[in-house]
């Protein structure tokens, strides 16, 4: 089944949507060749990746989402380490990334602890590889990644920066993805174990975990949400889990209404780039978790003085979404 992507543009027409596709398809096609020195994938890795996809499938049909594109083994590279530090070692701390723009996995083995830790790792790159997908085609022709998951940049560059292009929710996007493999775990951990022979010793289903912090402060948010609403908080992360995939925001309107106006503003900085750079520091989580265990409007205010840059801040003083 071929992969949706939603693709827009000033002016775009359905011929330019056409070609935009095609493009795409063979970027993608040719980002799924081997690459040189990149460790061949074992039995082992390749069964992993078809069951994984099955996994996927079926938590998705639970969602109502019919449509899922298939996971394909060469949709992975498993690098040495010295390989995958330099090509990601300004992206992330971790041992594996989907690069939205190349639309393939990679992994680095050498760090991969045992097995488990391994295929942890894999599902939670195959859940951002397959999350909802949407692109800007921009009038000098480029294209650019607009949304992938929660993750929405800004189409424009900001007057101040012009290297870098804002961005909202990604430490949002994270977290879901996150509990979202501990999802995968959970439900498939007895046909996990049968199928790959895992050991007592390689138990630690804990370091399904990756975001931690912000696993906390979404599950701060689903508490608040579902006892503001009157409903349970398995269905409050349904909606969350949904529009992962689907590309749905309406829900995350509720969070304003929970938590009070700009209140988006201030989850949307989580971990994203020119918020105050990125928002990865402890300090700065923290203060975004107390911004939503805040009991009044007033210490609100006063945390997202200290969490939002300025052109935020003015926004969520205005109270603009």
């Amino acid at each position: 089944m071929k992969e949706k992507i939603t693709i827009f543009g000033k002016n775009i027409t359905d011929q330019d949507k056409t070609k935009v596709r095609d493009f795409l398809q063979s970027k993608k096609d040719m980002n799924r060749q081997k690459i040189e020195d990149e460790y061949e994938k074992t039995d082992e890795e390749i069964k992993f990746i078809q069951v994984l996809s099955g996994y996927i499938s079926q938590e998705l049909e639970k969602l109502g989402i019919q449509e899922v594109p298939e996971i394909k083994p060469d949709e992975f590279h498993f690098l040495p380490q010295d390989m995958f530090k330099k090509k990601y070692r300004k992206e992330t701390n971790g041992n594996g990334v989907y690069d939205a723009h190349e639309q393939v996995v990679y992994i680095s083995r050498d760090r991969m602890k045992n097995r488990l830790y391994k295929f942890q790792t894999m599902m939670h790159e195959a859940v951002h590889l397959v999350a909802f997908k949407k692109m800007h085609k921009e009038e000098s022709g480029g294209i650019i990644v607009y949304r992938s998951g929660y993750v929405s940049r800004n189409v424009n560059l900001l007057e101040d920066q012009d290297i870098l292009r804002h961005e909202h929710f990604r430490g949002l996007d994270e977290a879901i993805v996150d509990k979202f493999t501990f999802d995968l775990v959970n439900n498939n951990w007895e046909n996990l174990k049968e199928e790959f022979n895992i050991s007592n010793d390689e138990v630690d289903r804990s370091k399904v975990y990756y975001h931690e912090p912000f696993i906390a402060i979404l599950d701060e948010i689903i508490k608040r949400l579902a006892e503001h609403k009157g409903e349970k908080e398995d269905k409050i992360w349904e909606n969350f889990k949904r529009g992962l995939f689907t590309g749905e925001m309406l829900h995350l309107r509720d969070v304003e209404k929970t938590f009070g106006p700009g209140s988006l503003r201030v989850l949307g900085a989580l971990n994203s780039k020119n918020t105050r750079q990125r928002m990865f520091h402890s300090t700065e989580v923290k203060r975004i978790k107390d911004f939503f265990q805040a009991k009044s409007q007033e210490e609100r205010d006063e945390l997202a003085a200290q969490i939002l840059n300025k052109q935020e801040l003015k926004k969520y003083q205005n109270r603009q979404i």
